[in-house]
């Protein structure tokens, strides 16, 4: 089993609890502000 196949699929995860990481931190200074 070679999962560098599944690389894409822990990218695209990745991403996306960034952006939501980025999202709440940005909302958070924004109504503190």
């Amino acid at each position: 089993m070679s999962k560098r196949k599944r690389t894409p699929t822990v990218w695209a995860f990745t991403a996306a609890l960034i952006a939501a990481w980025v999202a709440f931190i940005l909302t958070a200074v924004l109504h503190h502000n």
